[in-house]
Parts: structure tokens; C-alpha cells; sequence
């Protein structure tokens, strides 16, 4: 059986920032179902057995064991959930089925959504990754157009109400959100990053501050909340340590959203996040309120109202999928710290 060159790694479909790497994998298209061995599996505690399985051996037999649902990166590709059989030891730690190899040549097929192409860019610490779903198909070019202006004018009045970029008079207000003038090019928002297949992209900034802010403007997918928890909780000290719980609920989450952006639900998807997307923007008034010149806050007012109807008018649905983490953060291994019963078992064994 053949290895392969790339690197291939595990995870829990809830925790997929997660990974674990694999041993010598392999494929063997002999085999419809892929395999992993107990070892690896064991690394993935709470992910539990769903059913059992087949496994068919040389010379027309075959034996019962059980069968999980996780996570793989094979190279650059990601599939979020595929069915494996745990066998108890193999000179592989992974081997690849006929099934698997099938699903990656699809990629991008319909009803192929949990398979996709992954890049350094997608989970850069430092980037604030989002993937935007069209209500139609094919979508008009110029809302997207549109849409990103949209965001740039959003994130510039950012920029102006936390005091990152002083303004001395209003006149000055719509040559800095609009054009960027008088804003240093490190903070002006750039796109690091558009990727092919897919409306998904990564913005980068000087101010990371800022961009965190804008995250909150939109829906975040439940793994990007979950990493961005474990990111700024700064325990990375802490013993590995996922509840039961904390893991099931996100992986319920994870299912929802998949089922919120199928085709046969994203209008309706559509037509919420138009509602809820108008009421998250009242953290930026409250900070627009803290500016001084009257003036100019009513200014920053008009410009937001105008900025926030141009966003959601363009029917694409952002989903938030990394959100920056702090850079005292950035070394840190990403893990939940785990609940105070257990911490104190740790720290007093």
C-alpha cells in the first residue's frame, strides 16, 4: 500500500482548530470504507461511536467494529465529517477508502459542501476570515461591488469612533470613510486573500482591535466562536480539557448552520440575518455617541445607517469563520480551560 506525501491530520468535527496528525498514512482503495487505528482515535475523546460497521479481511472474511464521525485535512483539503472504522493497530495510523477518495475528486459537487479547499490564509491568526453565501446563483457582480464598500465605509467609522484616527472637522468625515484619505496604509482595511470556488475571504489590518469589532457585526460560525473562547480565555497552561457538553452543543451548532445555508433555506437565512444584521451595529452607535464633536458623530451616524443598508441589501449572507486573536494569544496551543472542579483535580491530583 502506498503512503502519501502530505500531511494528513485528524479532528473532532466541533473542535476543528483542533488537529492531530496522522502516522504513515495511506490509501487502499481495496477497502470502500477508510480506516483509522484505536490509537488516533483515542486522541479524539469525545467523539463518540455512532454505529457498527463492517470490516471486510483477505480471504472473503470480515468482523464487526465500530464506526466514528471525524474531521480530516488531507493536504489542502478539508472534510469537515466522514464516517471511519476503528480498527485496534495497523502500520498506518490512517488508511484511505475508496469512499473517501471518491468524496475529494467531488469536491465541490452539490451535497458536497462538507469537502473544501483549505489554505494557510483561511486560518491566519491575524486575518478576519469570512465566507459569504448568495441568495442567487448566479450572483450580480456589482453587489458585490457594492458590499464591499459597504464594509470598508463600516470598518473607517470604526476606525474614527475608538480613536484610532483623529478628525478635526466634519468636512474631513466622507473623503476619510469613503476614500481612505488621511488614514496611514497600514490601517487601511486590505483583502489578504479571495478564494477560488467560493465567496470567501480574508481582511487584514494594523488594527486588529478593529477588525475584532467588525466581527461583531456578523454571525460567527460556532468553530470560529469556540477557538476565538479558547483564544482569549489565555490558559493555554491548562491541561487539554473540552467538555462533553461544550463539544456536543457545538457540534449541534455546526449542524444547524449547515442546514441554514442549504439552497433550499437561504432565503429565509437571508431575510433573518437582513433583521439581525441592523441590530448588531448598536455597539457602533453607543461608540459613535462617545465622540465629542456633535457634528461630526452625526455625521458618522448618517454615513453608518447608509453603510449598513448598502450591506444588507446585497443579498449575500456573511458567516464569520476566524476571527482575530489577541497577540498575546498567538503562541498560545488553543484549549478550552477546563471547568473550576476539574482545574482544581489538576492542580491538586
Amino acid at each position: 500500500m502506498p503512503s502519501i506525501n502530505l500531511r494528513v491530520e485528524v479532528f473532532d468535527p466541533a473542535v476543528p482548530f483542533d488537529t492531530h496528525e496522522a502516522n504513515y498514512p495511506t490509501i487502499d482503495t481495496w477497502h470502500e470504507m477508510s480506516l483509522i487505528t484505536k490509537e488516533l482515535r483515542d486522541k479524539l475523546p469525545y467523539v463518540t461511536e455512532i454505529e457498527i460497521g463492517r470490516l471486510s479481511l483477505p480471504g472473503g472474511m470480515s468482523m464487526q467494529v465500530p464506526i466514528v464521525e471525524i474531521g480530516i485535512k488531507i493536504g489542502t483539503i478539508k472534510i469537515k465529517s466522514f464516517k471511519f472504522l476503528v480498527v485496534d493497530e495497523g502500520l498506518h495510523d490512517i488508511l484511505l477508502g475508496a469512499e473517501l477518495i471518491k468524496n475529494c475528486f467531488e469536491l465541490g459537487a452539490p451535497g458536497k459542501e462538507a469537502t473544501s479547499v483549505v489554505s494557510p490564509w483561511q486560518e491566519d491568526s491575524e486575518s478576519l476570515s469570512l465566507e459569504i453565501f448568495s441568495v442567487s446563483s448566479p450572483f450580480d457582480q456589482v453587489k458585490f461591488e457594492r458590499y464591499l464598500v459597504a464594509f470598508r465605509q463600516l470598518y473607517n467609522i470604526l476606525l474614527i469612533a475608538s480613536g484610532e484616527i483623529d478628525i478635526a472637522s466634519v468636512r474631513d468625515v466622507n473623503d476619510l470613510v469613503d476614500d481612505d484619505q488621511e488614514i496611514p496604509k497600514e490601517l487601511r482595511l486590505k483583502i489578504s486573500w479571495v478564494d477560488s470556488g467560493s465567496i470567501w475571504m480574508g481582511l487584514k489590518s494594523g488594527s486588529m482591535k478593529t477588525l475584532r469589532m467588525m466581527s461583531n457585526i456578523f454571525d460567527a460560525s460556532a468553530s470560529a466562536k469556540l477557538a476565538q473562547q479558547v483564544a482569549d480565555s489565555k490558559k493555554a497552561e491548562d491541561e487539554a480539557y473540552i467538555s462533553r457538553e461544550t463539544r456536543d452543543a457545538t457540534a449541534r451548532k455546526i449542524t444547524e448552520e449547515q442546514e441554514m445555508h442549504n439552497i433550499s433555506n437561504i432565503k429565509k437565512s437571508y431575510d433573518v440575518w437582513r433583521r439581525e444584521a441592523k441590530a448588531r451595529v448598536k455597539f457602533l452607535d453607543e461608540m459613535i455617541d462617545s465622540v465629542e464633536n456633535e457634528e461630526i458623530a452625526g455625521k458618522l451616524r448618517k454615513k453608518k445607517d447608509e453603510a449598513i443598508l448598502a450591506l444588507v441589501e446585497q443579498e449575500l449572507i456573511p458567516m464569520v469563520q476566524n476571527i482575530p486573536k489577541p497577540r498575546e494569544a498567538l503562541d498560545g496551543v488553543l484549549l478550552l480551560p477546563p471547568p473550576e472542579d476539574d482545574k482544581n483535580k489538576l492542580n491538586n491530583p
